[in-house]
């Protein structure tokens, strides 16, 4: 397992490198405008934003979260607000980039202790990685 300078450092490398992006991006039959940080695929976003049945207004809180794209998808069709969390300042300092909205929050923190009250998300999912 990486700890957040070897994230860092990855998520840097593949930032400065758009082709690839697009290998990911055309693999797993994304759009443009979601950044992928593993190997889900569209259909497979489709499928978590089903399963986690979100209301518009509702929190999803993404556990490692990387550079946002996917739980940025999913926020967006369901209507959630969305907290990003990563232990990554680089895939955070993305992700907030990426943001379009200002239903969604991203956070470097220590997950060991998130800080996060009881009963302030309505869900939390990492997606898989």
């Amino acid at each position: 397992m990486q700890d957040a300078p070897g994230f860092n450092a990855w998520h840097a490398d593949v930032a400065k490198s758009p082709a690839c992006g697009l290998i990911f991006k055309q693999a797993l039959g994304l759009p443009p405008e979601v950044v992928s940080n593993s190997l889900l695929t569209w259909a497979g976003i489709a499928e978590v934003a089903a399963a986690l049945r979100l209301a518009p207004g509702q929190v999803l809180v993404d556990l490692a979260c990387g550079r946002g794209g996917y739980g940025r998808e999913i926020a967006r069709r369901t209507g959630a607000r969305l907290v990003g969390l990563d232990f990554s300042a680089v895939a955070v300092t993305i992700a907030a980039r990426g943001a379009r909205h200002g239903h969604a929050q991203f956070c470097v923190v220590d997950f060991t202790a998130l800080g996060l009250r009881d009963h302030s998300a309505t869900a939390a999912t990492p997606v898989p990685r």
